[in-house]
């Protein structure tokens, strides 16, 4: 049978939900000699359909039947990423530097797993002998590098005592005290004003100069990740005012009656996943919060 036609068993098992034939069909095709990069892409295809446990246990069979698959390693190790397995894929990813000839973009990943289990110095050392063979590799090296710096500065518990500081010194509203204020305001025909800040607003923010030269390559590969999404690869965004102008929500915080923050399951998901844009993005939030209200520049009222 060719590989062909046992990946197509596998996808007509996989639309049946019939998980065990696909172990099986994988099993007797990796043993058979099958190349297991055909199983990797497999598994991908299973992981991006939402059938994470079967795409684990397949890359599980490639790494097991292929020790020398630096692929099998990485998608797995990803997956346990999704998981906030981090210890997990810092194990997986040893194993690849270990049993193949692991590719820079796994031992970018294994520092980045590193940071997020907060071994900085193990993760900079990594990425201190990895060498770039491209300007995009040399990039992701740098965002890694200040991705470490910053999330060594501002783990996770930090953040959580950030927005605690921010429940208690500001009048907190929940969900339903916030509905009552937005009922009261058109019954009574008043105006009312409220704005949300998110991973979007946060992403642009800007706290500082010193600030911003410390991560200026995790800020921009961030702010490039979401003008991309908002306009198109190509906008023109740096060094023409597109960045002051998305500050000026900031500037305006304190004339609104309600401003919306990150929830807290919010900012531990961020940090489950280790994302790169995600944790600067929304701590960053709290960051400026905290100085304004240090300064006394304003009392808003703050929703989660």
């Amino acid at each position: 049978m060719s590989v062909c036609e046992e990946i197509k068993r596998a996808e007509r098992a996989l639309l049946d939900g019939n998980l065990g034939s696909i172990f099986s069909i994988a099993k007797q095709s990796l043993l058979s000699g099958t190349p297991s990069i055909e199983w990797v892409r497999f598994a991908l295809t299973c992981r991006d359909n939402g059938a994470l446990d079967v795409s684990r246990q397949l890359l599980t069979a490639v790494t097991e039947a292929d020790p020398a698959n630096e692929s099998g390693y990485y998608e797995l190790a990803f997956i346990h990423r999704l998981n906030g397995e981090h210890r997990e894929a810092v194990n997986l990813l040893r194993n690849a530097l270990r049993t193949c000839k692991a590719a820079t973009r796994s031992k970018i990943f294994l520092s980045h797993m590193l940071h997020a289990i907060g071994a900085h110095c193990d993760a900079d050392e990594i990425l201190m002998r990895t060498r770039a063979s491209s300007i995009e590799e040399s990039d992701q090296l740098d965002n890694m590098f200040a991705f470490g710096h910053y999330i060594s500065k501002y783990p996770r518990g930090r953040a959580l005592i950030m927005l605690d500081f921010l429940k208690t010194s500001y009048h907190w509203l929940e969900t339903p005290a916030l509905a009552d204020q937005i009922m009261a305001s058109v019954r009574d025909q008043r105006p009312f004003s409220l704005i949300r800040l998110g991973d979007g607003e946060g992403g642009m923010l800007t706290i500082d100069s010193k600030d911003e030269y410390l991560y200026r390559s995790l800020y921009n590969r961030n702010r490039q990740e979401l003008i991309a999404m908002w306009f198109w690869h190509d906008f023109q965004w740096k060094n023409n005012g597109f960045i002051d102008l998305a500050n000026d929500i900031f500037n305006l915080t304190d004339d609104y009656d309600v401003v919306g923050i990150p929830y807290e399951a919010w900012i531990l998901h961020e940090y489950s996943i280790a994302s790169l844009r995600g944790i600067p993005s929304l701590v960053n939030i709290y960051r400026y919060m905290i100085s304004n209200k240090k300064n006394g520049k304003f009392a808003a009222k703050l929703h989660m």
